[in-house]
């Protein structure tokens, strides 16, 4: 679980948080929840670096909006992994505020060499991590054996 305090620059001319920044928030709560099970995004960019990496790209995200967030509301993220398999995985992040739902962000990710950009399978360390998020009391996950089209 996560949380962010909404500034004025996440609002667009109406003084509401503008669409597109749910789907930011949502990148960082999965971030987080990768370094809470000790895989930082800076390991991930560093082994990219040396050419003996792998990324985790959104392939499709959808947003379902609820309510609005304004300036200075203190959003609650929780970050959850849906599913997963050797190369996929789903992501789904829920944003309230006082327990009142704002927006949930649901994403699919696929891995892909961190060089070519080309389709890969998880990495064992990877894989372990998405495991382990799968797996703590508050997800719902559900491992797949096969890819889905």
């Amino acid at each position: 679980m996560e949380t962010y305090r909404v500034c004025f620059a996440d609002t667009d001319a109406a003084g509401i948080v503008y669409h597109a920044r749910y789907f930011e928030m949502a990148e960082r709560s999965r971030n987080a929840a990768l370094r809470s099970v000790g895989l930082p995004s800076s390991e991930l960019v560093r082994r990219a670096r040396q050419g003996d990496g792998a990324g985790l790209v959104v392939h499709r995200g959808t947003a379902t909006f609820a309510s609005p967030a304004f300036p200075d509301d203190l959003l609650v993220l929780r970050t959850e992994i849906l599913k997963h398999n050797a190369a996929r995985n789903w992501w789904r992040t829920t944003l309230t505020r006082d327990d009142v739902l704002i927006c949930t962000i649901d994403v699919e990710l696929v891995c892909i060499d961190a060089m070519t950009g080309q389709p890969r399978l998880i990495p064992d360390d990877l894989k372990e991590a998405i495991g382990k998020i799968a797996t703590q009391e508050t997800s719902a996950c559900a491992p797949l054996e096969l890819a889905e089209p």
